[in-house]
């Protein structure tokens, strides 16, 4: 697959439907959008060989791998996608990725038909619609990581080319990611293996730099997330002609490490307590050695040197 075709296009009521895959078979759909053309006026039969979806995402090629790529592409013929209807909010579409596969054990590629009902979300895309490059998304690894990738993208040209923002609602964002009420159903299980792990991805290996994530909250619950973001050439250039002297990058706190930050301070002082001996008591050898050691400096120190530490014993309060 020649890198000029490497473009994810889907229409925003797409980006923002009722599904859930895996991470497998997100590959394998993707690299199925990769070879729609903005001209294609109907869906082909598209042929993927598993030897460019594995050199696509960097992945072994093995035999493992095949057999894990013909599993995604049999489990996505049942998967289903429910889609908002913007005019109105009372209807739903419900609809299948595929309508047929074929797959000849030991040839190494898969024959694949897009169900027909998704022509509008894909094909002939002149508005609404949200575009992107597979490698921007290639190295993400969580489940979760493109939808939020995703979700951000659709807003990026908000910002002009700058700052731009995202906000939900957290009932709302679980519906977007199809989980269920009993998965993750405290509020803090889902920010750390849900949000913070897909933004700390999205940050890492993305065009895109994760500025802050706030959550709002109604009485005592959270209820609602707002992610800030920028593209990172924009960043670049904004630093290039800013007048004042910025701070290096190593002396600022990244926005996780801040956010962890601003939780513990947030503790009562014998939770904040608390966790610090929780923190020292699961550390071992050397490690609760420079533990013990950094308590007698500041916190901010602290929290940037053992941050996955403490947000850890956090988590168990």
């Amino acid at each position: 697959m020649s890198k000029e075709i490497q473009i994810i296009r889907k229409s925003n009521e797409l980006v923002e439907a009722r599904y859930r895959l895996s991470l497998n078979e997100q590959r394998l759909v993707h690299t199925l959008l990769a070879t729609i053309s903005p001209q294609d006026e109907d869906f082909k039969d598209y042929i993927i060989k598993i030897d460019d979806l594995a050199k696509m995402f960097d992945l072994e090629k093995s035999n493992s791998t095949y057999e894990r790529i013909q599993e995604a592409s049999l489990d996505l013929l049942n998967r289903t996608i429910s889609l908002p209807d913007y005019e109105n909010p009372k209807r739903r579409r419900f609809m299948h990725w595929f309508s047929y596969l074929e797959y000849t054990e030991g040839k190494g590629e898969v024959l694949i038909r897009f169900e027909k009902a998704l022509k509008p979300y894909l094909l002939q895309l002149k508005e609404h619609f949200t575009q992107y490059q597979i490698p921007n998304i290639a190295k993400f690894k969580g489940q979760y990581t493109v939808r939020f990738y995703e979700l951000l993208k659709r807003r990026q040209a908000q910002g002009n080319g700058n700052q731009f923002w995202i906000r939900y609602q957290i009932a709302d964002l679980r519906l977007i990611l199809d989980i269920p009420d009993n998965e993750y159903s405290l509020y803090a299980d889902f920010r750390r293996k849900v949000i913070e792990p897909s933004l700390k991805e999205i940050q890492e290996h993305s065009d895109l730099d994760i500025l802050d994530c706030q959550y709002f909250k109604e009485g005592k619950k959270v209820n609602e997330i707002q992610i800030n973001a920028i593209p990172k050439n924009a960043e670049k250039a904004n630093k290039s002609k800013a007048k004042t002297k910025q701070p290096k990058r190593e002396e600022q706190l990244d926005w996780m490490t801040a956010d962890i930050l601003d939780r513990f301070i947030g503790l009562s002082s014998a939770n904040q307590q608390t966790v610090i001996d929780k923190v020292e008591t699961s550390l071992k050898g050397a490690k609760q050695a420079r533990f013990k050691a950094a308590k007698g400096g500041s916190m901010k120190q602290l929290i940037t040197e053992f941050s996955l530490d403490i947000n850890e014993a956090m988590m168990t309060l």
